[in-house]
C-alpha cells in the first residue's frame, strides 16, 4: 500500500544527504521514497495526488521516508506547502556540514558540472543562484575583500536561519540534526541515532560498513543488499587548495551563526566541532 511519508530528510546541498538516504534505505523497516518530487506548476489537488503516487509500496510495519535533497535552500517553500496535508506529527531529519567545507564542495561541484568551455573566454557565469568566477577565492570575496553573502553557496551555510523555519512548522522534539562531517568519518553511530529517533529495531552492525582506502570514505557491505556499496565517483572529490586568508575570512563570517546554532540546538561539540570555533 502506498502511504504519504511521516519522515522527511531535508537536504543541505553537499552535506551527505544522498549517502544518508542510501544507507537508511538498507533498514528493513524503512520504505524510502527516492524520486518523489513536488511539482508546484500544478493545482494543489493534483500536486498531492502526483506526490502520493510517487511513494513506494510500504508494509504496515514500515516507516515511509521521503528525501528532499536541496530543499533546505530556496525551494523549501515547496515542502511547507505540502506539510499540512502530510500525516500528523511528522519527523524531520536535517544533516549539516561545516559551512566552509560545504561552500568549497558546492563551488567545486557546480564548476565541474556547469563551467563554460574554455573557448568562451568568460570571466564569470551565473548558475544556481551564484555568480561564479574562475577561482573559489574570486567567487566568495568581493573586490573590497568581504565575504559575498549574496551567493547561495555562502547563504546556505547560515543554518540557524533555515532551521527556524522548520521549527516554526514542526515540533522541535521531532527534528533530528545530524553532522555530515561526523557521519562521513564513520556512518554507524549516526545511523543508530536515526534508528532511536524513528523508534526502529536495531539493524546496523559494525561489519556492515568497511573503509575504502582508495576512495577515502566508508562503503556499505550488507550481505542482503549487494546493490548498495560505495557512493558515486562524485563523492569524496579532492578539494582545491584554499588560502588561509580566505578560509579565515569565511570562518570569521560564519562564527556568530555557528555559535548561535550550537547553543540554541545544544549540538554535540564532538560531532559539530565547527560550532565551537
Amino acid at each position: 500500500m502506498k502511504r504519504l511519508p511521516s519522515v522527511f530528510i531535508i537536504g543541505v546541498k553537499k552535506s551527505g544527504t544522498t549517502t544518508l538516504t542510501k544507507y537508511l534505505d538498507l533498514h528493513q523497516q524503512i520504505a524510502m521514497a527516492f524520486k518523489a518530487q513536488i511539482m508546484n506548476n500544478l493545482p494543489l489537488g493534483n500536486v498531492l495526488h502526483k506526490y502520493h503516487m510517487m511513494m513506494p509500496y510500504a508494509e504496515p510495519a514500515q516507516v515511509v521516508v521521503a528525501s528532499f535533497p536541496g530543499y533546505y535552500g530556496r525551494t523549501r517553500h515547496k515542502f511547507f506547502k505540502l506539510l499540512p496535508f502530510m500525516p500528523k506529527n511528522p519527523k524531520v531529519i536535517v544533516i549539516l556540514r561545516d559551512p566552509v567545507a560545504r561552500a568549497v564542495s558546492d563551488y567545486l561541484h557546480i564548476t565541474l558540472m556547469h563551467k563554460p568551455s574554455t573557448s568562451s573566454n568568460r570571466s564569470e557565469w551565473y548558475r544556481e543562484g551564484n555568480i561564479l568566477r574562475s577561482t573559489f577565492e574570486e567567487t566568495v570575496l568581493t573586490h573590497n575583500g568581504k565575504v559575498n553573502d549574496t551567493l547561495d553557496i555562502i547563504r546556505l551555510g547560515i543554518y540557524s536561519e533555515g532551521l527556524q523555519d522548520f521549527i516554526n512548522a514542526v515540533s522541535r522534539k521531532n527534528i533530528l540534526i545530524l553532522s555530515g562531517d561526523y557521519f562521513s568519518k564513520n556512518p554507524l553511530p549516526t545511523l543508530r541515532k536515526v534508528e532511536k529517533f524513528l523508534e526502529l529495531k536495531s539493524f546496523y552492525k559494525e561489519d556492515y560498513f568497511q573503509y575504502n582506502e582508495e576512495k577515502g570514505f566508508y562503503c556499505a557491505a550488507v550481505p542482503s543488499r549487494p546493490d548498495v556499496s560505495c557512493m558515486s565517483e562524485q563523492k569524496g572529490r579532492t578539494h582545491p587548495n584554499i588560502s588561509n586568508f580566505v578560509l579565515t575570512k569565511l570562518r570569521d563570517f560564519y562564527r556568530s551563526y555557528n555559535l548561535r546554532l550550537g547553543k540554541e540546538f545544544e549540538l554535540s561539540p564532538a560531532e559539530f566541532e565547527w560550532t565551537q570555533q
